[in-house]
């Protein structure tokens, strides 16, 4: 995968937790209320940001890179502390159940795995048009 390809990925993984964020939001809208929404969006909005700093971050300690930064595996391996701490402060803030939050956070994994499902049947389409 060149550098370019990843760019197209990642701005394309980022679109899709926006629409499912915002989808989800409207959901939790319409059958709950706006404290749970906004639990939600946030939870979401906050998802996003970790698969954005994931990106940044591998980016920032590969090997192959000329100007490593060493704080950055630093910040790598407490991200997922952070993320934590981000979740219960927007709970505590909001007063709302966890439940919209985590789901909210789920959002990236979501996008994620609906990229990976589109790639696969790309690619066998790819090979028996093909054949």
């Amino acid at each position: 995968m060149t550098e370019r390809d990843l760019t197209r990925s990642l701005a394309w993984l980022y679109r899709l937790g926006s629409i499912y964020a915002v989808i989800g939001f409207a959901a939790y809208l319409y059958a709950a209320d706006a404290r749970e929404a906004t639990g939600f969006l946030l939870g979401a909005l906050s998802g996003i940001g970790n698969l954005w700093l994931f990106a940044w971050l591998t980016r920032a300690i590969d090997p192959g890179r000329l100007s490593r930064k060493p704080w950055a595996t630093a910040v790598y391996a407490v991200r997922l502390l952070l993320l934590f701490v981000l979740a219960y402060v927007i709970v505590k803030l909001l007063g709302v159940s966890p439940l919209p939050v985590i789901l909210g956070l789920l959002v990236s994994a979501a996008a994620v795995l609906t990229f990976l499902a589109t790639e696969v049947i790309q690619t066998l389409l790819k090979k028996q048009t093909t054949r």
